[in-house]
């Protein structure tokens, strides 16, 4: 009897913890889906979305007349961010979540690092400012040469 109660619980246990996961992974692809269309809404980023395809879509590959359907995306599966020199990627997997940069370097080619989450979103940020801080700037220096017929 105690086997049996034992079994009934991890049972039980183990449903939940299933449920908890499902949970999760929604709640996953509905940030990223979010991250997504708000780096889409900063001017200059070049964001790509991928999504992962059914079975069916990945064995036969897009099909015109299958395109036209109207049919929801599959979870997202990577997420890349790119501006004028660099790229940055973020990967959703199976329950885990992968970020790195490629950056491009001098005597070498292109060096891609893993980052963590936390690095990786840092580091965006950072290059966005520094971006727009140097687009702020060059606006502004023209401004002054069309205006004021100098530059400060």
């Amino acid at each position: 009897m105690n086997d049996q109660r034992g079994a009934e619980i991890t049972g039980a246990g183990l449903e939940c913890g299933a449920a908890l996961v499902r949970a999760e992974a929604e709640d996953l692809d509905v940030v990223l889906r979010a991250l997504g269309d708000k780096l889409s809404d900063v001017p200059g980023l070049k964001v790509r979305v991928s999504y992962r395809q059914g079975r069916v879509r990945s064995l036969i590959g897009d099909l015109p007349y299958l395109n036209g359907v109207r049919r929801s995306r599959g979870c997202v599966r990577r997420i890349d961010v790119g501006m004028d020199g660099f790229s940055y990627w973020l990967e959703s997997g199976s329950h885990a979540i992968r970020s790195g940069r490629v950056v491009a370097g001098r005597d070498r080619g292109a060096v891609e690092e893993e980052l963590t989450v936390r690095e990786w979103i840092a580091s965006l940020l950072d290059e966005i400012a520094r971006h727009n801080l140097a687009g702020y700037e060059a606006m502004t220096a023209l401004r002054n040469l069309v205006e004021l017929g100098r530059i400060d």
